[in-house]
């Protein structure tokens, strides 16, 4: 028997309404317009959707190729920290390009005043992703949090931005 288990990391876009970026545009549309954020070295582990499917591929075809497909396997999806300060931009950058359809708000930024520890870790990933020369694409994972708030802000707004 082989068994694998997957630990997926945040995946991107995610259009789920619990998830920060969406939460971002949700607080901008209130009055005052703001965006709260954990500044400093807190963020997410973030990987994009078809980045996660490429990991995926080569580590099966790697498994297929050697015969090690009898084995338990434990694979951690490696992800690329992201920090909060990094999503807010998204948002801020977003709301910016469509002010006019967006009522025109500039939302302040504010500083979150306590964050979990935990949201400092980092996730390298499994030594068998490297090993297959799998590695998360940074400008992937940057349009999948734009991809995510676009949406977002077609949800909260209730204009057409593009994107999806």
């Amino acid at each position: 028997m082989s068994m694998t288990f997957w630990d997926y990391i945040s995946v991107v876009p995610n259009f789920s309404p619990n998830f920060t970026i969406y939460k971002m545009v949700s607080e901008s549309f209130g009055e005052p317009s703001t965006i709260t954020v954990s500044k400093g070295d807190y963020g997410r582990p973030l990987l994009h959707s078809a980045d996660a499917g490429e990991a995926v591929v080569k580590y099966t075809n790697s498994v297929c190729e050697d015969g090690s497909g009898t084995k338990f396997r434990v694979v951690i999806m490696p992800g690329s920290f992201t920090k909060f300060e990094t999503f807010s931009g998204v948002v801020s950058e977003a709301l910016e390009e469509y002010s006019e359809k967006c009522g025109g708000r500039t939302p302040k930024i504010v500083e979150q005043e306590t964050t979990p520890e935990w949201l400092r870790l980092r996730c390298e990933g499994s030594q068998i992703l490297k090993d297959v020369g799998f590695a998360p694409d940074i400008r992937l994972i940057e349009s999948g949090l734009r991809d995510t708030c676009l949406a977002a802000i077609k949800d909260v707004y209730k204009v057409d931005v593009g994107g999806e």
